[in-house]
Order: C-alpha cells, then structure tokens, then sequence
C-alpha cells in the first residue's frame, strides 16, 4: 500500500512555537519578512492560495485579526491582493530612514574613526557593509558614482587611507 503524504492545513504548525511566523505589527517588525516566511511556508504545506489567506490571521497579533479581514482579497480568498495590501499597509519605514545620504555618512565616519583594516577579511566585511547602504542610494540616483567613490575611500581610517593612496 503506498504511503500518502499528509499536506494542508493540518501540517502547519501552531502558530504558538517560536519557529514559527508571527507578524506583531510593530514598527521593527517588516510585513515583508513575515509574508515571505508565512508564503513559503504554507506553500511547502502544499496550502491553496485561499486556505493562506484564511490562515494568516492566526499568526498575527489578536488585536489585528479583525482589521485584517476586513481588506481587499481576504473575502474573496485572493492571495495575492490580499499580500499587495497588507505590503502598501505596512511599509518598511526603517528601509526609508537607513538608506539616506545621512546614514551612509554617518557609517563612513564612524568606521573611519573605530576600524583599522587588519586584513583582506576586514576590507570584504567593510565592502560589504559599504555596498548595503550605498547601492540602495545609487540604484534611486540619489548619490553619484563619484560621491559613492568619495565615501568609500572616507571609510577608511586616516592611516589606512595614507597607506592606499600611496599605492594607487
């Protein structure tokens, strides 16, 4: 006799384990981590795009159950207006605030004044860090291709600096 695998509903887990998807709707809280977790998850459990618009409301918060039955998709079971809504309900404001001229210089200076490079780890991790907050600005041509150059080299602490200069 084969074995028939379980999918559905059923399999999901309680929405009360900590390994599972729970949106708070605080402001550190982004909707899109939440709905990618929530999405993949009720996917791999082979749920329809219905039963994952009826399901959600039991990993959110209790007080937001009620508003969130009342939007655009839930009614109908459609999950993808109903994920459209929820994302333009709830936009990640903190993107908003970190990638800024501000914050970007803000991250040169103070790498600048901590950081000295030991090694070619050092250099990747900053590079790294650097391209995080910059390519969002670059990518809105909201800083040049020589402004990002310019604070690149900035992120560097002064001695590091005098020591790539002479190289370049």
């Amino acid at each position: 006799m084969p074995l028939q695998s379980i999918s559905g509903q059923a399999t999901l887990p309680s929405p009360r384990p900590a390994e599972a998807p729970y949106f708070s709707g605080r402001r550190n809280d982004p909707i899109v981590d939440f709905l990618f977790e929530y999405d993949t998850l009720t996917t791999n459990h082979g749920l329809s795009d219905s039963q994952k618009v009826e399901t959600i409301v039991h990993y959110i918060a209790p007080s937001m159950r009620d508003f969130w039955k009342t939007l655009d998709g839930y009614s109908t079971g459609d999950w993808a207006t109903f994920k459209s809504t929820l994302e333009s309900l709830y936009p990640d404001t903190s993107a908003t605030k970190r990638y800024t001229k501000r914050a970007l210089q803000e991250f040169v200076d103070n790498h600048a004044k901590t950081r000295r490079m030991r090694d070619e780890d050092d250099v990747m991790t900053y590079y790294r860090d650097f391209l995080a907050l910059s390519k969002p600005l670059s990518n809105k041509q909201r800083i040049s291709d020589e402004e990002r150059s310019f604070e690149f080299f900035q992120g560097f602490h002064p001695d590091d600096r005098r020591l790539l200069a002479f190289r370049l």
